[in-house]
Order: structure tokens, then C-alpha cells, then sequence
């Protein structure tokens, strides 16, 4: 999935700026990082997941037997998905800013904030490379049967939704990207908990400080990353389904919409105590706040970005200090 509006021109009457022109310029700043890479990336991960058809398991029973299974399952699932997602932004990516100029919104951010789908795009790869070799395949169990297929369920309908918007199926591709997110967020409530259930997954005195430190970022950090900013582009979808019915989003209900956005990932945030899932948000609102459509919407995303902001970096610090206080117990 690859929902890039970005824009450096095409402001309409009303000072809004085209989601076509910031989806275009987005693609562009993300292709710079990856644009090489991307057949490439696709062959070899699919390459790698199915090593793991060829690997012989041993079990010494039912158990480790079903055991197997489900993790060879899961990382052949995850290198093809991935697949999936790389090939199909990387042939169907520079389309979508051409479909998109039908279908302006007013809650479409900055084109740089678009950049964050090379980092959701880097560590996806790194973590099904990662899972495709046997090297800490064990260590690395909890995340990958936490992750389950919910992931690479995210990852292969994110690589369909470029299709389908192509197609202009607008309402259509706002399910798909509904159903993203719902798989997205269960993934993500399941790798916390990993997390929560498996100290020795961050505090392991017989393990790299390195390797547990990659394996956050490919698992946890990854998953809050992406589905904070997946139900921000699902809200940008969504009013451009609303355009393409014709209703057209006025400042004030643009206000209202980032405020329940805004609401509905720090509720998340703190049941889960994961203010990571915050930063996509804030990079948006922000995004949003220096394109300055409407000085309505200016103000309110520059006030909800500095209450998300404030709310994430006091979050960070109590993680960080209650981090330090679990590793001098184990």
C-alpha cells in the first residue's frame, strides 16, 4: 500500500492543496530511496522464503512437529507477502498520483511526511530476510508466532491497494485499507504483548545487545510505525472516498476528524503503553500544519501535534525508565 499524496503545486480556489500533486511528489521522494532496490529486494526475498520449504525439520513430537510447521508457515507467508508489497508499489506506485488528482482532500499533509514509508519499507525487508535464515531462528520465535499471519496479511493487501485505487475504485480501496489497519493492529496488540510476556526478548544477558535492539525495530517499532500511520491514511482515504461521492470535507468538520484521529491513537497509546504509535500521527499533523490550507485546520493540527508531541516524549521517558528498571531485576 502506498498511499502517497504529497503536493508542491496545485492549490485549488479555497487554498486546498491537491492530494494528486502531494501523492505525486511523495512517490518521488520515496522512490530516491528505494527505487534501485525494489525488483531486486522482491526476487531475493522470494527467494529466500522459500529456503525455508527445503529446511528439514526433526521434531521429537506432535507438539514440535505442529511447532514446525506453523513457523515455516509464517516465513514463507511473510517473505512472499513482502514480495508483494515492494513489486506491486514499485510497478503500480507512479499511478496513483495520476488517479488521485480527481480526488483533492483538505487533511493531506506536507510532502515529506510521505517519507515514512521507507522506513516502514527498510524494516519490513530487513525482517523477512531476517526470519528467511536459521541463524537466531529460536531466539526469534515469540515475534514471529506473535506476528503470526496477520502481518503478512497487512503486507500483501498493502501491496494490492495501489490496484485497486488505480482502477479508481475509491470506496473500494478505503475497505481495503480498513481492512489493512485491522490486521495491522492486531499484529501490533500481539507483538506488545510478546513483549510484555517475554522479558528475556529485551533483557537476555546471553544475547547481543545488538540483535535485540534490531529485533525491536524489525517487530515492535515496525508494527507501531505502521499502523499509526496507517489509520492516518486510512482517515485521508476515507475523506477521498467522501470526494469521489462528491461531499467535500468543510474546515470545521476537517477539525473534527483530526481531533477523533488524534483521540483514537492516544487512546491506543496508553492502553497499550506505546507512545511510539504516537510519532506517525505527530509527523503528519505536523506535515499538515506547514502546508497551512486553512488557518482553522492550521491552527487546531498544530495544537493536536503539540499535545500528541508533549504526550509522546513524556511516554518515552516513563518506557525508558521502567526499561531500565525491569533489566536490574533480571
Amino acid at each position: 500500500m502506498d498511499p502517497h499524496e504529497a503536493a508542491s503545486h496545485g492549490w485549488n480556489g479555497c487554498g486546498v492543496l491537491h492530494l494528486s500533486d502531494c501523492w505525486a511528489i511523495s512517490m518521488s521522494t520515496s522512490k530516491l530511496v528505494v527505487k534501485e532496490q525494489h525488483i531486486l529486494a522482491s526476487i531475493f526475498i522470494y527467494h529466500l522464503g522459500l529456503r525455508g520449504l527445503k529446511q528439514k525439520h526433526r521434531p521429537t513430537n506432535n507438539s514440535s512437529m505442529n511447532g514446525g510447521r506453523s513457523l515455516t508457515l509464517f516465513r514463507i507467508a511473510s517473505a512472499i507477502s513482502c514480495t508483494v508489497l515492494i513489486a506491486c508499489n514499485a510497478l503500480y506506485g507512479q499511478q496513483t498520483g495520476e488517479t488521485s488528482k480527481r480526488f483533492p482532500t483538505p487533511i493531506t499533509p506536507a510532502p515529506y511526511t510521505f517519507s515514512i514509508w521507507s522506513v516502514v519499507f527498510i524494516l519490513s525487508i530487513l525482517w523477512s530476510v531476517f526470519i528467511s535464515f536459521s541463524y537466531r531462528l529460536e531466539k526469534r520465535r515469540p515475534q514471529i508466532e506473535a506476528l503470526g499471519l496477520y502481518l503478512p496479511a497487512a503486507w500483501f493487501l498493502t501491496g494490492v491497494w495501489p490496484i485497486v485505487w488505480n482502477h479508481e475504485l475509491i470506496f473500494t480501496s478505503s475497505v481495503v485499507l480498513f481492512t489493512i489497519t485491522a490486521f495491522a493492529s492486531i499484529a501490533w496488540s500481539r507483538i506488545k504483548s510478546a513483549y510484555e510476556h517475554n522479558p528475556q526478548l529485551t533483557s537476555d544477558s546471553d544475547d547481543s545487545k545488538i540483535w535485540r535492539a534490531v529485533d525491536y525495530a524489525c517487530t515492535s517499532f515496525l508494527m507501531s510505525v505502521y499502523l499509526g500511520w496507517l489509520v492516518t491514511a486510512s482517515l485521508v482515504n476515507f475523506v477521498a472516498a467522501g470526494v469521489s461521492r462528491g461531499i467535500h470535507l468543510s474546515p470545521s468538520a476537517s477539525v473534527g476528524a483530526l481531533t477523533i484521529l488524534s483521540i483514537i491513537v492516544m487512546g491506543l497509546s496508553v492502553h497499550r503503553k506505546d507512545p511510539c504509535l504516537l510519532l506517525p500521527v505527530v509527523w503528519a499533523l505536523l506535515g499538515l500544519y506547514n502546508v497551512n490550507p486553512n488557518d482553522q485546520v492550521e491552527r487546531a493540527s498544530g495544537i493536536l501535534a503539540g499535545i500528541l508531541g508533549v504526550w509522546c516524549l513524556f511516554s518515552l521517558t516513563i518506557s525508558v525508565w521502567r526499561s531500565t528498571q525491569r533489566r536490574s531485576v533480571y
